[in-house]
């Protein structure tokens, strides 16, 4: 018989032993030859379906070694198959496992300067791709009739290329057709979004898009109707969220509708938190809001901006002390200092009831809570030397892009 010391010692080491065996698990992480991620597979062949990535900084359960191939669990379940040689095994506990899987939630926008008008293929879909491929949902504004599903499946193709699973939904018309107004010349396009399928679900996929008010064309508070769709994260949280995307007027000539649009925008916000009613309270505005232009007046300014009802997300660096960075690109080729602050067209407007699943208040560009993405500075472009040829293969607008936790808690 044991010892009253003897036992509890025997029981301690037990106790370990157990709760080692089942936590403690090797897992599979990209090799350091990789530069951004390892391509997932169905089965253990390279001829088999593509069904996610591991990128580089995540990892993955390792399941089963088998020749050529590790067998994962992916950190929403999935189960696939990885290259060895791409690949490698650490010993790890489950938990630091955990602790090393993707935990930010990138929501993006992006207005693309009239994607799918003119040239059939005037795009570079690949840098596109790479882009979009950082995101795990990004609103599009600008697409542009007839071509647009074209070229957002070779956005899709080259993003299966580098082993990503994206999905895009895009709305109808929306904006002005032979209006009798003064100024109201024609002008129609159409809103997107495109999304991570590994990581983020669509809801409502029989109709995802909602548009904020009608008519959808010649409406009398907006040029372009904003509208929204709602997604939910893959994560055991559930965190669910939704978007509204805008494109508001630019031109000098009718920007008294550029400050209707931007009124519609905050009291939407604010109805839609104070309405008991309203199932979803986790609400984010993003997009092109052509924000306080030049020689224009600055109705986002006075209507938007040092908001209480809501969060500015790009304006909250700045009251930290942090500059301003356009979200146009570099036209200039002599630009002076300021050149790269100013202007600021882009923002993203998060309702007060998601502050718990921000990272940070306020939220900085020094704490990598978001940022403008400013491929116009790469090599690539700069060499062109010609900028006009930029904004036909990409944008004259930069992808914007915040934080939120995708492990966040569901709490509407």
């Amino acid at each position: 018989m044991l010892s009253r010391i003897s036992k509890s010692a025997y029981l301690t080491f037990l106790f370990i032993t157990i709760f080692f065996f089942n936590n403690y698990a090797q897992i599979v992480v990209p090799s350091e030859r990789v530069q951004d991620r390892v391509i997932v597979r169905a089965e253990p062949s390279t001829q088999s379906t593509i069904i996610g990535s591991l990128r580089k900084g995540e990892s993955a359960r390792l399941m089963e070694d088998i020749p050529y191939w590790y067998k994962i669990e992916l950190s929403n379940l999935a189960v696939g198959f990885v290259s060895k040689a791409w690949t490698k095994i650490s010993d790890t506990l489950i938990v630091a496992a955990d602790s090393l899987r993707k935990t930010d939630l990138i929501i993006g926008s992006w207005n693309i300067k009239w994607f799918g008008r003119g040239a059939v293929g005037k795009h570079d879909y690949s840098e596109m791709a790479k882009i979009i491929s950082k995101m795990d949902v990004a609103a599009l504004q600008e697409l542009m009739d007839p071509n647009c599903s074209r070229e957002l499946d070779s956005i899709k193709f080259y993003l299966g290329q580098s082993g990503y699973k994206f999905n895009y939904v895009i709305s109808n018309l929306t904006g002005y057709v032979n209006n009798p107004e003064p100024g109201k010349s024609n002008y129609l396009e159409r809103y997107g979004f495109i999304w991570d399928i590994d990581r983020i679900d669509l809801l409502n996929a029989s109709s995802p898009l909602t548009f904020t008010g009608s008519p959808v064309i010649n409406n009398p508070k907006c040029r372009q109707v904003p509208v929204y769709a709602d997604f939910k994260v893959k994560g055991a949280q559930g965190f669910d969220f939704r978007i509204m995307t805008i494109h508001t007027v630019y031109n000098n000539n009718i920007n008294y509708v550029r400050k209707s649009e931007l009124e519609f925008v905050n009291q939407w916000l604010i109805d839609q938190s104070a309405d008991p009613g309203s199932v979803e309270k986790n609400l984010i505005v993003i997009g092109d809001f052509n924000a306080n232009p030049d020689g224009q007046p600055h109705h986002f300014k006075s209507i938007i901006s040092g908001s209480a009802n809501y969060r500015v997300l790009f304006e909250e660096s700045l009251a930290a002390g942090e500059k301003s960075l356009r979200t146009t690109i570099q036209q200039s080729n002599n630009p002076d200092a300021d050149y790269f602050l100013l202007p600021v067209y882009d923002h993203a407007l998060v309702s007060n009831e998601t502050s718990y699943a921000l990272p940070h208040n306020p939220m900085t560009k020094a704490s990598k809570d978001l940022g403008v993405v400013e491929f116009d500075q790469d090599s690539l472009w700069k060499n062109l030397n010609n900028w006009n040829k930029v904004i036909s293969r990409m944008s004259d607008h930069r992808p914007i892009w915040f934080k939120l936790n995708y492990n966040a808690e569901d709490r509407d």
